[in-house]
């Protein structure tokens, strides 16, 4: 709260032993503080939007690392690879196990790469997964790291490069924790189910009009999601096995292309699905859910639910054209 100018600036406890001398002290809220607490509390959305502007703004002064993301993110979305255990294991019986991951992640790493910043360089990748792997394991250790242990380092490591190639000044736990700041202020999105974006998808949804944070919302982006699902309907299905392109499609993946088309965040991609499905908006396409085969979408990706119900599966047809 001090940091981001909310509280005047005073003693706080240093560690946990110096908490009990503490456990009386005030602290007095400043100005814009005083201003973000009347916000949040009224019972009025755009006055807690308004709290969120706020916090967002005071974050982005506060965090260089923060607005890096954002900025960076703004002006190109970013793509970071990710592996599974089977896939390194797969990359590594080829030889030298980080020049063979390197190369793999360069050639997926490169394939949405802004022109204004110099390309990557295969031999960094590797230097930067062997340190890693070094650091959090070394020689001296006796007991051989899991394979879960080497795979988070792994990811990890790809997600520290990309970040320091893309001039952001986060290392991968922050980097993780700041994106979870941006998504939870609306200002940030992602995901790992953009087709033809092989990785972790990152993208902005929000613009700076008038020194003031303005997000994509229902107004602005409705027409342009309508038109994103029936485009990634198509996209997914050409990209599916031919047992499921001409049915139901998992909503995840169909979600995931609107989103990104429309630079929205996946929860507004949600509410435009449940308008079309209640018949309070209407399209150019007939909507249909479904439980399907009940598969719920991997853990990075929320659950559609309407009226209290989860699907999973998609289905978006022509309209009839009467005769």
């Amino acid at each position: 709260m001090m940091r981001l100018g909310f509280l005047v600036q005073a003693s706080v406890p240093s560690a946990r032993q110096y908490v009990n001398s503490h456990r009386a002290s005030t602290y007095e809220l400043t100005p814009a503080g005083i201003a973000a607490s009347n916000e949040l509390h009224k019972q009025d959305p755009k006055a807690r939007a308004s709290f969120l502007d706020k916090l967002t703004a005071a974050l982005v002064k506060a965090h260089p690392g923060f607005a890096d993301l954002v900025d960076v993110a703004s002006q190109y979305p970013i793509c970071i690879p990710e592996y599974t255990a089977e896939l390194i294991n797969r990359l590594i019986s080829t030889g030298n196990a980080s020049q063979a991951l390197a190369e793999d992640a360069l050639r997926y790493l490169t394939k949405h790469w802004p022109d204004t910043i110099e390309k990557p360089n295969q031999d960094a990748l590797a230097k930067c997964i062997t340190d890693s792997l070094t650091r959090r394991f070394p020689e001296s250790r006796a007991i051989k790291p899991s394979q879960k242990d080497l795979l988070d380092t792994i990811n990890d490591a790809l997600v520290a490069f990309v970040a320091k190639s893309r001039n952001i000044r986060l290392d991968a736990i922050s980097f993780n924790v700041c994106m979870s700041w941006g998504t939870q202020l609306a200002i940030l999105e992602q995901s790992r189910y953009v087709e033809d974006w092989p990785g972790r998808t990152l993208w902005t949804t929000y613009r700076i009009e008038n020194s003031a944070v303005v997000r994509r919302g229902f107004k602005e982006a409705t027409k342009e999601i309508i038109q994103g699902l029936a485009e990634g309907s198509k996209i997914v299905a050409a990209a599916m096995p031919d047992s499921r392109a001409s049915g139901f499609l998992p909503i995840y993946r169909v979600r995931a292309q609107a989103a990104f088309k429309a630079r929205v965040n996946l929860r507004l991609v949600d509410i435009v699905i449940s308008k079309l499905l209640s018949d309070e908006l209407t399209a150019p396409y007939n909507v249909q859910v479904a439980l399907g085969r009940a598969t719920p979408p991997p853990p990075s990706e929320p659950i559609f639910t309407f009226q209290t119900r989860r699907f999973f599966d998609i289905l978006i047809t022509d309209k009839e054209v009467a005769k």
